[in-house]
Parts: structure tokens; sequence; C-alpha cells
């Protein structure tokens, strides 16, 4: 469940139901996707079996303006941290067939850009050394799914004089890499934000590495068993955007 867990969500709608150890929503019958992000829709009702906390959001959620401006039949996302920003877009319901999951895409300095998969979602994904079909924009490349260790910045904190400083561990990561194209991940997030700014913004919030550690936060949707789709997720980075 995403962290806002008392904030409306699709995780605590009457809709929500489990099958085969995933969330589904019974109503409209979609996958729900495994994303940090909350996710809501034009029909969300608080079900009476939730924490009676959920139900002091529910009154001002429902009344918003953001609430009224959902359209019926699409999946959004959002964050409880930004009450103020519109919902995102995830998608119309009967294209919400197959599991979305949050990844993140980092620099590798042996393989190039590389996509690192979350451990709880580590059994959507082929075994070690197999081959699947990444589409970028409609376009599909041959990747690898490999287990690694890498050396990163996993957490961040002040010294005495009051200066940030990052916490480095040795991490075992399953990452994609693209065999032929591996710069095309990064290429293509570019093509729709502007890069450049972003890791200036995360500096200004922590002067770390730890941030620069983070990579950037995109969405992987699982369409066969050796075939996945690239997704970016515009909620993350709106003030990024280009045009």
């Amino acid at each position: 469940m995403p962290t806002g867990k008392y904030h409306p969500q699709c995780y605590n709608c009457l809709n929500i139901k489990y099958r085969n150890q995933e969330s589904y929503c019974s109503k409209y019958d979609f996958v729900m996707p495994r994303i940090t992000q909350e996710t809501i829709c034009k029909e969300w009702q608080l079900s009476d079996s939730e924490d009676k906390r959920c139900y002091g959001y529910a009154p001002s959620f429902l009344e918003s303006e953001r609430f009224h401006a959902l359209e019926p039949g699409f999946l959004y996302y959002y964050s409880y941290a930004s009450p103020n920003e519109p919902f995102e877009k995830l998608g119309a319901f009967e294209k919400l067939k197959f599991p979305i999951m949050g990844i993140s895409i980092h620099e590798d300095r042996q393989f190039g850009w590389v996509i690192h998969i979350r451990h709880h979602d580590r059994n959507l994904f082929p075994s070690t050394g197999q081959k699947i079909n990444l589409e970028v924009d409609g376009n599909e490349y041959i990747c690898e799914i490999l287990e690694v260790q890498r050396v990163m910045a996993t957490g961040a904190s002040r010294n005495s004089s009051g200066e940030w400083g990052a916490k480095y561990d040795t991490v075992s990561l399953t990452i994609i890499r693209c065999i032929n194209s591996p710069k095309i991940i990064y290429e293509w997030f570019c093509s729709y934000f502007d890069v450049k700014s972003i890791p200036r913004h995360h500096e200004s919030i922590d002067r770390s590495d730890f941030s620069k550690d983070l990579g950037f936060f995109v969405f992987i949707e699982r369409l066969s068993e050796n075939r996945y789709r690239l997704l970016l997720n515009f909620y993350q980075y709106k003030p990024f955007k280009k045009g």
C-alpha cells in the first residue's frame, strides 16, 4: 500500500479485492498497479472495513475541485504529500489488464543506463540471464535480466559541522540492461523531461550523492511473460516536463 494509507485511494475503496496474491478492482476488473503513488478514480467509495481515520479525509476530498475534475473510466495517480497538485492519468480501465510496476533507471558503470527492479516485484520478471523484449515509445529492444552488486549511497545525514554526507553500502540488485542500446532508456527519458534540471533540484534538497543514486522513477508494464513496456511517470517530474 502507498504511504498515505488514510488518504482516499484504491486501497481503501470498497471495490478493491484480492486474487492470486494480486489486488484488482472488482467493479471494472482491472489489475491494480504496483506503484508507490496513491491511485484513485471518479467512483472511489470508502470501504466500511477501513480504519476510521480514513473518514477524516473523505468529505473534503470528495468536495475538492481536483476530485470533481476526474473523468469517468480512468485510473489516476497522485501523492498524498502534494494535496494541491492535479491527479495524473495512468490509463483507461479497459487498458489496465497487465501489471504496472514502479522502477528506477540509473547510469551503470558497466552497462550504461539500466533499470533497477524492486525486490517485491522480482516474481514478475524472468530468471537471471533470460532475455526480454522491452518496448520504448513503440520500438522494441532486446534486454537481459542480471543480478549485480553495486556500491551505492543508501542514506544521508549531517555531520557535526552541519554538512550533508552520504552513507555508502554494497547492495545486491536485479537490473535490466539493453544489450545493444545502452543509452536508449536515458534518451527516452530525456526526450520528455529537462533532465539536467532534475539533479540540481535534488541537490538543492540534500546536497549529497544520495539524491544522485536515487535515479529517475518511471513505470514498467508486463505485457506477457517476456514482453514489457516502459511508461513515463509524469506526476513525479511534472515541473521538468518539456513543452
